[in-house]
């Protein structure tokens, strides 16, 4: 347990550390290139973005329930939450469903522009599936998982779950959780 927490601190200090390259990056050529004020407001808008997420990681610790976290962190990004069936209840499933919901959140805002995120959850055959699809943008071609999306496959994999990403016609993140339902 302590060997997953470690890998899901290193994952977050890597993503803290893209995401202010990233945004840093963006500020640099907006300014410096004479982007035009479009591009300085984008700019604003992603340290906006950035400092939210930074925020609510803060927040995380202090929440107890992890659906209350994920809620808090979707009206926070102004995306609304759309929820078809019972989340998981069982606190290990629950725990990862909510992470693979703050990653789903997060790529739908900063992939998609999206505002809303759709969660559907079933059990079915002893598997816990959940079903993540946002209102956002088209993916232009397929998805590549890179950073926290990487490192949750890997974990989720390894526990013997199974993830489908689809980008046609619509993206769709569908994960089948082991469950003792």
């Amino acid at each position: 347990m302590k060997a997953a927490r470690d890998e899901e601190l290193l994952q977050a200090k890597m993503r803290f550390h893209d995401e202010l390259g990233r945004t840093l990056m963006q500020t640099r050529r907006a300014l410096l290139d004479d982007k035009g004020e479009d591009a300085v407001l984008e700019a604003l808008d992603s340290w906006k973005k950035t400092i939210t997420i930074f925020d609510l990681g803060e927040r995380r610790t202090k929440t107890k329930d992890p659906l209350t976290y994920l809620i808090q962190t979707a009206n926070a990004v102004g995306v609304k939450l759309v929820f078809l069936g019972d989340f998981p209840k069982e606190q290990e499933i629950r725990e990862l469903a909510v992470k693979i919901a703050v990653e789903a959140l997060t790529n739908a805002v900063r992939h998609a522009d999206a505002r809303k995120l759709r969660i559907e959850s079933k059990k079915e055959n002893g598997w816990q599936i959940l079903s993540f699809q946002n209102d956002g943008n088209k993916p232009k071609g397929p998805i590549e998982p890179v950073g926290g999306l990487a490192g949750l496959i890997r974990q989720i994999e390894a526990a013997g779950g199974v993830v489908t990403i689809e980008w046609t016609p619509r993206f769709s993140l569908t994960v089948k959780l082991i469950c003792t339902c």
